[in-house]
């Protein structure tokens, strides 16, 4: 399973309690319902606390046509969409951008009313009691299942060297070494396929240059002298 994966859905905006922000210097009280059925509708919160974007009210999301909301979409990198039979997940933060691009652009106040109350519908959401209850208990099983992520990696690809150096592997304090980071990626930290077993020496290194991404990784590499075959594969990974 790949990053651009969705938990197991908790429940729908519309089937939990959280604070409606408030819509006072919005004139047009049909647009509001527009906007805060579209949310209800189409928001999913999942058991990690995360919020997904269905596609089929985006364009009510993004004050725009349907046509320009598949644009949108498209844009989109595929590691924060999650497709299921015809319908389009899409994570919440990677909407974001996007109303408050159009919002800085909207052309007028009205317009630009609209999508701040849209913008103020997603903070509404994801600060919900439930969200963030969620989030909270997910935090940690995420901790411990990435305390075994070195055991289940050694035990499923019978690891005797350290993946990048292919120097002899030093199990007793040899460690897991994330290729896209925990604080930058963290969709991705209890993923057993993102990451390495590597010599402590050799994760420190990693460390010590401050890597991020699989790009960045590739580069030390090369740099070192380390093994680089795994790139090519991660990167199907990732597309899979």
């Amino acid at each position: 399973m790949s990053g651009n994966y969705l938990n197991p859905i908790h429940s729908f905006a519309k089937d939990i309690e959280y604070i409606s922000p408030n819509d006072e210097y919005i004139e047009n009280k049909r647009v509001v319902k527009e906007i805060k059925d579209a949310w209800d509708n189409s928001c999913v919160v999942d058991k990690g606390g995360n919020l997904w974007i269905v596609d089929t009210h985006l364009h009510s999301i993004l004050r725009t046509t349907k046509d320009n909301a598949k644009y949108y979409v498209q844009q989109i990198e595929k590691s924060n969409k999650f497709k299921d039979g015809g319908v389009t997940y899409i994570r919440g933060f990677a909407i974001i951008p996007f109303i408050d691009s159009r919002l800085q652009n909207a052309g007028g106040t009205g317009k630009e009313k609209n999508l701040r109350y849209s913008y103020h519908m997603y903070s509404a959401i994801r600060d919900s009691d439930t969200a963030k209850l969620l989030r909270a208990e997910y935090y940690e099983s995420i901790k411990n299942c990435v305390k075994k992520l070195k055991k289940a990696r050694i035990k499923k690809f019978n690891i005797k060297y350290d993946e990048l150096t292919n120097k002899p592997l030093i199990e007793k304090t040899s460690e897991f070494s994330h290729i896209r980071s925990c604080s930058v990626y963290p969709n991705l930290m209890d993923n057993i396929f993102n990451g390495h077993v590597v010599n402590k020496s050799t994760h420190d290194i990693i460390t010590e240059n401050s890597i991020n991404d699989e790009e960045e990784l590739y580069a030390l590499c090369e740099e070192l002298g380390w093994d680089t075959g795994w790139y090519e594969e991660y990167i199907q990974y990732l597309e899979n």
